[in-house]
């Protein structure tokens, strides 16, 4: 093989010490080693600032990135993360690095922010048939190794003639043609049957919004404090009084949505249109018109209210991924003219629409106009880390594995209330029918039940030195950060408090960790 011409630069992505991820992992890259490609594993071996950045530069040097996904490889925070840097490379390096997801004997559901990921991997539009044809690529047993190995020879083969023809960065696009792939709503988050959620003082306030069909109800809060889980209980409520329910996860659109407004309103047009059986505006209507927002609008007018008399309740989550486009400001104008059309005329059709949007960050930073903001009208509510009295009552569901108020004011004080890291401790304890010294233990240790949510807040943190430096202190119990910083930390759900000379790292975990990387 010629080196400079066939090989290729390959990526392998896996949940280290789980089988038979890592045996799998290690067999792929000997065999495409012995091809003359270039092979990198993210062994996780170490933490720390160096690792956040070789780990960013192997993959944007990539050119295809396997992920290995097992059933409890798909459960990993780090490797969602990983995938997030892959897709977000290969928007920014015109199509490169490919995704290749490998399933080790496991073809079930993957959770919300993976399976948004690595789903449109999995499909193909087969022109044959004018519809997508599953690409899901199986592993079930070493049998499969040499097949799995020749496949990904063919991915290589097919990748480098690519950029043969075209002498550039192979330009892919996955979904070049403007159909969506059918995609759970609201996988990823707490099961509706679920004993374990918690209700907080939040929720009634929230569920009696949309009972009263409010305008605008937002819901505000970090990443994993149970927003998505909140919005999937007011999906149910509306249903069951008879409204419609229009569900829009912003993380399902894709890259090309947000190259414009014009190619955002379509890809909602799209979503909304399958969830309500309407039609959405041709092609031609939007090519012709200057005007995107009054198409998006009577889009509604018409083919939603025009063919349903009755209330709308449209979710929108992950709505954060609009504040960094040029057109955020213009998109959140037009819902604050719905809520303002509303109150002026109580009989025309927007009293029939309520808007509930889930984000995390301060919207304020990204809207100059408060009378182009819908954040600052409605109905709000801040998801706030489990209370001392919260946590106390999901240790009674796991059947009291805390088995006293001192051993429940130590775990509260490791974990801060932090929603998921509190589940997933209280959940670990139970299973193993430990007690409180080995959850702290876990806190000391490099590879710990922590390490996969621990290493993505590093490498996020990796990915800006302002945010980097501001931490720093407070891994030494400092109490302030810089006044431009602080509202960034905290919507990145890595700091708590009012103000900006007034804040901490938001539970001893994260101040034991940093403190350890950061020093």
């Amino acid at each position: 093989m010629n080196p400079s011409q066939d090989s290729a630069s390959v990526c392998i992505l896996f949940k280290p010490r789980t089988q038979p991820d890592e045996d799998l992992a290690r067999i792929l890259a000997r065999e495409l080693r012995s091809r003359g490609h270039h092979v990198s594993l993210d062994e996780r071996t170490t933490a720390g600032l160096a690792w956040a950045e070789q780990l960013a530069a192997r993959i944007q040097k990539a050119d295809l990135v396997i992920p290995l996904v097992s059933a409890r490889s798909a459960e990993s925070e780090m490797l969602a993360y990983e995938v997030e840097l892959v897709t977000q490379a290969a928007h920014e390096q015109g199509g490169l690095p490919q995704l290749m997801p490998v399933r080790l004997h496991f073809s079930g559901p993957l959770p919300d922010q993976l399976g948004n990921l690595l789903q449109p991997s999995e499909f193909a539009w087969d022109d044959e048939t004018d519809r997508y044809k599953s690409h899901r690529v199986l592993w079930n047993s070493p049998a499969d190794d040499v097949a799995l190995i020749d496949l990904i020879g063919k991915r290589i083969s097919a990748i480098k003639s690519e950029q043969k023809r075209s002498n550039s960065p192979t330009q892919f696009d996955a979904s070049a043609r403007s159909k969506s792939i059918p995609l759970d709503p609201v996988g990823g988050a707490m099961s509706l049957e679920s004993k374990y959620y918690i209700v907080r003082p939040t929720d009634p306030e929230f569920h009696s919004a949309v009972r009263r069909g409010d305008s605008l109800v937002l819901v505000k809060g970090a990443r994993q404090m149970g927003k998505t889980s909140l919005l999937g209980r007011a999906v149910q409520q509306a249903r069951e009084a008879g409204a419609s329910v229009v569900l829009t996860d912003f993380q399902k659109l894709q890259a090309r949505h947000f190259a414009s407004i014009k190619d955002f309103y379509i890809g909602l047009c799209d979503l909304i249109g399958t969830q309500l059986r309407t039609e959405p505006p041709a092609p031609e209507r939007w090519e012709k018109s200057q005007n995107v927002n009054r198409i998006f609008e009577e889009f509604w007018r018409h083919e939603v209210f025009g063919k349903k008399d009755r209330p709308v309740l449209w979710v929108c989550d992950e709505f954060d991924r609009l504040f960094t486009t040029s057109f955020g400001t213009e998109v959140c104008g037009l819902l604050r003219s719905w809520h303002n059309e509303r109150a002026l005329d109580s009989s025309g059709p927007w009293r029939f629409l309520t808007v509930a949007i889930a984000y995390a960050t301060e919207a304020h930073l990204f809207i100059n106009d408060l009378n182009q903001s819908p954040f600052n009208v409605g109905t709000r509510v801040t998801l706030n880390d489990f209370s001392r009295s919260e946590t106390s009552e999901l240790n009674g569901l796991y059947r009291g594995p805390l088995k006293n108020d001192a051993e429940l004011d130590r775990f509260h004080r490791l974990l801060g209330g932090q929603p998921y890291l509190t589940q997933l401790g209280l959940r670990e304890l139970a299973a193993r029918n430990a007690g409180i010294q080995w959850i702290e233990e876990q806190a000391h240790l490099e590879e710990t039940i922590f390490s996969d949510h621990l290493l993505r807040l590093l490498a996020v943190l990796n990915q800006d030195e302002k945010m980097m430096e501001a931490i720093r202190p407070l891994a030494r119990n400092g109490t302030q950060v810089p006044a431009d910083i602080f509202y960034r930390l905290r919507s990145a759900g890595v700091i708590v408090g009012h103000a900006a000379d007034q804040v901490r790292l938001r539970c001893d975990l994260y101040r034991q960790f940093l403190g350890r990387h950061l020093s």
